[in-house]
């Protein structure tokens, strides 16, 4: 028998290419001018979008294995220059994730007999034993941890200490997570028909993350941490999306992760900015910079009320969508137990946002509007 590996292209796949192709571009665009070294910096860049892009076209797992197994060691390239306890704590966690994800897969095509990843509800496997709720339960790591989802979320505030925002804004920012999320997708959707347990495990772990992390957030003075634990808070909202079973807190999930993406990489754009005119990550030693660099400040103003889910930005769109997908289980549950969990997801996620608002006037005020509380006193600009 010929043996030969599978590629294709669907909605999903497409959509999730784009927008990792689209986040590249621009942090290119962004990184060309920033201090730190791109010798190794752009080679690795490059190197990372061509085997995103390879595990978005796979169609097998055996292809879809290696190309997201070639991500981990360029992960470490990334950050041993910059960060190495982040770089360290990468390996480690992420590491460990890809070898459950990969174990996972080797038994789901025990279970299915066919390297051939399945797309749609009707090739999906049942969660029907101990053995398949392993499984389930090793693939989900795998997507957890290359989302930065809790628990498994620790390597991204490590490696925030010492990594430039270009990287930071690549990685955990967005194509981390957008493939992350596109791998809970397939496990939702294509891989897996979840029952009433697996949807409250994920409702479970995605509130519990919005609520640690985002009082981890509120409570941090270093810029890079507190976007960092900020990303990993808004990973639970699409956990929880997904941990709804119903297409519209799906489709909510999915648009989040776009959503997230889009604003995440602005705001560690928008840092990395900062950070450059006044060196210090400090907040505070930073403030009053809106008059001096009043592009940033309108552009992180923008991501800033986005991320906190405030209207008409595209953050309140998609949480909107959240919040009607959990009322919707919270009233169709079937037993009292699922409610309570629906009932505990929608107020972490309500509080979770009330508190991301308070957590971004913090940022806002302290970086751009506050009294300048450097010591560096050379005059910021824009470029």
């Amino acid at each position: 028998d010929e043996f030969y590996l599978e590629v294709s292209l669907n909605r999903l796949s497409a959509l999730v290419l784009f927008f990792i192709n689209l986040f590249g571009l621009l942090v290119c665009v962004f990184a060309r001018d920033y201090s730190y070294p791109r010798r190794v910096y752009f080679p690795c860049l490059l190197w990372l979008i061509a085997f995103s892009n390879l595990i978005l076209l796979a169609a097998d797992f055996i292809l879809f294995a290696f190309a997201w197994g070639a991500t981990l060691p360029i992960l470490y390239i990334m950050l041993a220059r910059e960060s190495g306890l982040g770089a360290r704590k990468a390996l480690a966690v992420v590491g460990m994730a890809d070898f459950a994800l990969l174990l996972g897969s080797c038994l789901y095509i025990v279970f299915t007999n066919s390297t051939v990843m399945p797309h749609g509800a009707g090739l999906a496997v049942m969660l029907d034993n101990p053995l398949k709720w392993f499984c389930f339960v090793l693939m989900l790591t795998g997507a957890l941890a290359k989302a930065g989802c809790g628990p498994f979320h620790t390597w991204i505030p490590a490696a925030s200490e010492g990594a430039s925002m270009p990287t930071m804004a690549i990685l955990p920012a967005s194509l981390d997570k957008l493939l992350g999320i596109y791998l809970l997708t397939r496990i939702c959707l294509d891989f897996f028909v979840l029952t009433s347990a697996a949807t409250a495990l994920l409702l479970i772990v995605g509130s519990l993350t919005i609520l640690f992390a985002v009082v981890m957030a509120l409570v941090q003075h270093d810029l890079r941490k507190l976007l960092s634990y900020h990303a990993i808070s808004q990973v639970g909202y699409m956990v929880v999306g997904f941990g709804t079973a119903i297409p519209l807190g799906i489709a909510g999930g999915f648009l989040h992760m776009i959503n997230h993406a889009l604003y995440k990489s602005g705001l560690f754009l928008s840092g990395g900015a900062v950070e450059q005119q006044k060196k210090t990550f400090d907040l505070e030693k930073l403030g009053g910079l809106a008059r001096f660099m009043p592009v940033t400040f309108a552009c992180a103003l923008v991501v800033s009320l986005s991320i906190s889910g405030i209207p008409p930005f595209n953050g309140f769109a998609s949480k909107w969508m959240l919040y009607q997908a959990m009322l919707e289980g919270l009233s169709g549950a079937g037993n009292p137990y699922l409610r309570f969990v629906f009932l505990f997801a929608l107020v972490a996620a309500m509080f979770g946002s009330a508190l991301t608002l308070a957590s971004f006037i913090k940022f806002i005020h302290a970086v751009f509007l506050g009294q300048n509380n450097s010591t560096n006193r050379m005059m910021p600009t824009e470029s």
